[in-house]
């Protein structure tokens, strides 16, 4: 497919490899947290909401301020609607997957009008930076797989680094074996 699509082009291989690492990492996170929630009895599909949330909000404050306080402020936002969902399903016994549905499609409601009305007017609001990559040495000059998967930027690394940490805990530790018996009979 991808050599259909270049076909009388120039087309980078190890380049599209290396940009697709970028690409994955929203789904790595977004599935270790519906890993975490139904080992442990809740059932968030909100996760797409908070993450839209996160990456609009990322890229407003990033852009008025740095990366760093963008990055900050989506970790913030995504908390207080992850907040939101617990308190109306512990405290109005309200259906998680209906909280789930109303966080969703309100996220998606207002990042397109706040899009339209904000950052289409104002596209300087829509820049915000990037993370350096980081080379590790010695590995990263390897022909082909050099570059694709040791030329990347903290994120990929952090995410590959979560589903190792995550996925020991979960099923070595003793916090794990508790949240997963919580999750199968919470009383």
């Amino acid at each position: 497919l991808m050599a259909w699509a270049a076909a009388g082009r120039q087309f980078s291989l190890t380049g599209t490899l290396k940009i697709e690492n970028y690409l994955w990492i929203p789904l790595v996170l977004g599935a270790l947290a519906g890993i975490l929630c139904e080992r442990s009895g809740i059932i968030n599909i909100a996760i797409e909401g908070l993450l839209l949330a996160g990456a609009f909000t990322s890229a407003l404050v990033g852009s008025a301020t740095n990366i760093w306080i963008g990055i900050g402020a989506a970790m913030l936002v995504s908390g207080l609607l992850g907040l939101l969902l617990a308190w109306l399903a512990i405290k109005y016994h309200v259906d998680q997957v209906i909280v789930g549905f109303a966080i969703n499609f309100f996220v998606l409601g207002l990042t397109s009008f706040l899009d339209s009305r904000v950052l289409t007017k104002n596209p300087q609001l829509n820049g915000t930076g990037t993370i350096a990559e980081w080379e590790i040495p010695g590995l990263s000059s390897i022909p082909i797989l050099g570059p694709i998967l040791f030329e990347q930027t903290f994120y990929v690394y952090a995410a590959l680094a979560s589903v190792a940490i995550l996925t020991w805990a979960l099923f070595k530790s003793k916090w794990g074996l508790r949240t997963r018996a919580v999750g199968e009979h919470p009383k």
